[in-house]
């Protein structure tokens, strides 16, 4: 989906997953549409896009130097990168359907499934499992500028306005 790995296959596009992912539920009595699971489906790569960082690798748009993805249902997932997003997802159907049940209660309607508040903290805790698993940065290495020139300090006093020089080595050039 946000990096070009050769090591890696495809999962499928968001349409796809969320046809199949739907069909799954469908026969086993949820009452989300397919427009729902692929709504979801597409929110959880916004977040994940978020927390991975990952926006980083296209290109900056020369016009006002943002970063521009659109992410929609034609975008691939990659199986590495389903395995992190399914879990939120699963927990996402399980919260809307039990918001719904709850709802129809009022209608007479004899609610199954877990409730709301044990899907929202399975929700909450798979969102933080997301978080910590969708988490990299470039590796980075810090020197200082007296070193990156050649310079060494003979006393061993502090300068605190040496200034610190980041190197990037970027994984997605």
């Amino acid at each position: 989906m946000f990096t070009s790995r050769q090591d890696s296959y495809i999962e499928g596009d968001i349409k796809s997953i969320a046809t199949r992912f739907y069909e799954d539920l469908y026969t086993t009595g949820y009452s989300l549409l397919e427009s729902d699971v692929e709504r979801i489906i597409t929110d959880v790569c916004r977040d994940y896009l978020a927390w991975g960082g990952a926006l980083r690798a296209y290109d900056l748009d020369d016009k006002d130097d943002t970063y521009t993805l659109l992410i929609d249902s034609a975008i691939n997932i990659y199986n590495d990168e389903w395995s992190i997003i399914r879990p939120v997802v699963v927990a996402r159907c399980d919260l809307m359907q039990a918001k719904r049940m709850e709802g129809a209660q009022n209608l007479g309607v004899q609610p199954v499934g877990m409730g709301s508040s044990e899907a929202y903290q399975n929700h909450r805790e798979a969102m933080l499992e997301m978080k910590r698993e969708a988490f990299n940065t470039h590796p980075f290495s810090v020197d200082s500028t007296a070193d990156l020139e050649g310079k060494n300090q003979t006393n061993n006093t502090i300068d605190l306005f040496q200034s610190i020089q980041i190197n990037y080595n970027g994984w997605w050039k």
